[in-house]
């Protein structure tokens, strides 16, 4: 058994970016993490990025990519092999002796917790339990009263205004600082960001993550006071026909499953589910002190 740690985006991808392609809707979220970083490796925080690779028999077993202070994200190459998962936590730890959490295909993540609370003593909670879903045909829907564009620089005080909300509601709150406002600006710019406009915009989307034959939409976001109108089926119904118009074969997403209005939402415009996805939060236990 081997343990790599690639030393940057370009060579992690060299090990492993031909695994990744051959199942491009389960390793489009480690593979297009490590395409962002690829530009720039602090786009996600500022401190390096980790990667980590588990070999058994030369062949790839587990992936994972880290970008601290958030999460770690796992892939599994093949059948669950708990040796592997054992040198992974350990290469993991070796690092970290702290993490936020970990996300990725539902039994390869709840093996990593298991073992990580094991080794660490932290409590753990299951913080989202996401369905990944794919997309090969949008179905016809109910087209709301409203446009369909592309956003421009004239909305980015809205847009920073709704993913400031959006990271509220799912909990995974984001700083307004100067990082984030360009990050908003750069996606902005590169044509990333969809909106529905009906007199205001009052539905957001974003496409990320392109692979060779998909792309995925996150990001999306209604106001409260502008849902149950049909704009969050609108706007992606309409990015999910601009992505394959531009001649990928596929979109994909992650919904959340405790919400079933979502989930029919999707699903009504094309969407299959193919596997669960989790995300488990760790929190370290505190010692009282006499």
């Amino acid at each position: 058994m081997k343990i790599e740690n690639p030393i940057n985006a370009e060579a992690f991808l060299n090990k492993v970016q031909n695994i990744l392609e051959k199942d491009e809707v389960c390793g489009n979220l480690i593979y297009g993490l490590a395409n962002t970083l690829l530009k720039n490796k602090y786009y996600y925080g500022n401190t390096e990025p980790f990667y980590s690779i588990i070999y058994k028999n030369n062949d790839i077993k587990i992936i994972g990519l880290m970008t601290p202070p958030h999460g770690i994200n796992i892939y599994q190459n093949g059948s669950y092999d708990d040796d592997s998962m054992e040198l992974f936590v350990n290469n993991v730890y070796d690092h970290f002796t702290i993490i936020s959490r970990v996300k990725g295909e539902k039994n390869i993540t709840e093996k990593f917790s298991e073992k990580w609370t094991e080794k660490t003593k932290n409590d753990v909670i299951l913080e989202k339990n996401l369905g990944l879903y794919k997309l090969e045909k949008v179905n016809k829907y109910l087209i709301p009263g409203g446009i369909f564009r592309i956003a421009t620089l004239n909305d980015k005080k809205i847009i920073k205004e709704y993913f400031l909300d959006f990271s509220m509601e799912i909990n995974d709150p984001v700083n307004d600082d100067e990082k984030f406002d360009k990050n908003i600006e750069e996606n902005i710019v590169n044509g990333l960001y969809y909106v529905w406009e009906n007199i205001k915009i009052v539905s957001m989307a974003k496409k990320v993550r392109p692979t060779k034959n998909g792309m995925a939409i996150n990001s999306v976001y209604t106001p409260k006071q502008f849902r149950k109108m049909g704009y969050g089926t609108a706007v992606v119904s309409e990015l999910s026909k601009n992505i394959l118009n531009s001649g990928k074969s596929f979109c994909t997403l992650f919904t959340d499953l405790s919400n079933p209005i979502s989930n029919s939402i999707y699903q009504k415009i094309g969407y299959v589910w193919i596997c669960d996805n989790i995300s488990y939060r760790f929190i370290e236990k505190r010692t009282n002190c006499a």
